[in-house]
């Protein structure tokens, strides 16, 4: 009776774990379009690694955010991520996959729309998920005028 009181109380953490991710990944999402820089720093952690076909491989939680913030200037977004597939893989860590179409507006009043995948690894720090590795990779994109 105990072991099935335990396994139970193991998966709710579990569905816990994953709800909290996903609502990770759409604050990381909304303070992105809405260039909220410091929400968007809560959501990494310090030594956050960010891959792009855009910006290659960055590191650090205050170099992503600035190299973010600068090169969004003049820009709109819209980010819509789905099919999560989250794996939680200890009591402090986990993996994820996401969909992604984004809409891209800049400043001469180009557009693109995007449409990849994101691979994202998370850690529990400080009692909250936050993002440990995300590598965002397209599989096309189209741009008109």
């Amino acid at each position: 009776m105990i072991d099935n009181f335990l396994e139970l109380e193991r998966k709710v953490q579990e569905l816990q774990d994953i709800e909290e991710i996903i609502k990770l990944k759409a604050r990381y999402w909304r303070s992105v379009d809405t260039q909220q820089w410091d929400i968007l720093a809560e959501c990494f952690t310090e030594n956050i690694i960010f891959e792009s076909p855009f910006f290659d491989c960055m590191e650090g939680k205050t170099y992503v955010v600035k190299v973010l913030k600068r090169a969004m200037t003049n820009v709109k977004t819209f980010h819509q991520g789905h099919n999560p597939e989250i794996e939680i893989t200890d009591r402090s860590s986990a993996r994820g996959r996401w969909a992604l179409n984004d809409c891209v507006e800049t400043g001469d009043r180009q557009f693109s729309k995007g449409y990849g995948r994101y691979e994202d690894e998370y850690v529990k720090d400080g009692g909250a998920w936050k993002i440990k590795k995300s590598v965002l990779t397209y599989v096309f994109q189209e741009k008109s005028t």
